[in-house]
């Protein structure tokens, strides 16, 4: 009788230490999307660095989205998806299984990293790229989700040559400077973007010479501006740097 009265002071001692100390809980969703139709990337994405984001180092019972797509010459493309639910009552906390939570933050990390596998293996050109339609997409589905943190990695050289435009027209690519306006009229009509206020673009791309510098240069900003009057966040890059 003792022992048991012993094992239930310390059970209660615990939950009291629980809900008086909890530990911060964080629910992270992240959307990478990586380019099928560059051949030529310096700058790839990188599984440790969207790992390290979801902060399972510190807490177990964080919660994470992933999702991965891919831009290619056709509109829609595999994707691969793990979640994990946050925990964030201290009591199931305290009588979860951890050893179950381990292996299901192991089966998200192999899903980031076959999906980076696959679409470095990927990467071998295409004769047309539809940019703006996939990064427009992902960003709507990235808008409705309800986590703490929403993040989008684009790896890509944001080139498009589809029915939207041909960027690899020096005429048409002019527009972009010329008429940004216009330009985005006509994309937005094909595909509007919803309210991305909360959301965290990285757009990453290491160009390759000084003409392919010139030309990111001004497809990113337009992007950037583009995205900003939504409510993004957004920052260019040649790599990603700490998120």
């Amino acid at each position: 009788m003792k022992v048991i009265i012993i094992l239930a002071s310390i059970v209660i001692s615990a939950l009291t230490l629980l809900l008086v100390n909890p530990p911060v809980v964080t629910n992270t969703t992240i959307v990478t999307i990586g380019d099928e139709t560059e051949e030529h990337f310096l700058s790839e994405p990188i599984g440790s660095q969207i790992k390290k984001v979801y902060g399972f180092y510190n807490n177990l019972w964080n919660g994470a989205s992933y999702r991965f797509v891919s831009i290619t010459d056709t509109e829609y493309n595999r994707v691969y998806e793990a979640r994990i639910d946050p925990v964030d009552s201290k009591t199931k906390q305290f009588f979860s299984n951890e050893l179950e939570r381990i292996q299901e933050i192991r089966k998200l990390y192999r899903t980031v990293d076959e999906s980076l596998a696959k679409s470095t293996s990927d990467s071998s050109g295409r004769d047309s790229t539809i940019s703006y339609l996939t990064i427009a997409r992902e960003l709507n589905i990235l808008s409705d989700q309800n986590t703490n943190r929403r993040i989008a990695l684009i790896y890509s050289d944001l080139m498009e040559h589809s029915s939207l435009i041909d960027l690899y027209d020096s005429v048409q690519l002019n527009l972009i400077k010329r008429e940004p306006d216009s330009i985005q009229y006509t994309w937005q009509n094909e595909l509007a973007l919803q309210d991305l206020s909360g959301i965290e673009v990285r757009l990453i791309y290491e160009p390759i010479n000084e003409k392919d510098s010139n030309r990111y240069r001004l497809i990113a900003n337009f992007y950037k501006e583009m995205l900003k009057e939504k409510g993004a966040k957004v920052v260019i890059e040649a790599n990603l740097t700490e998120l």
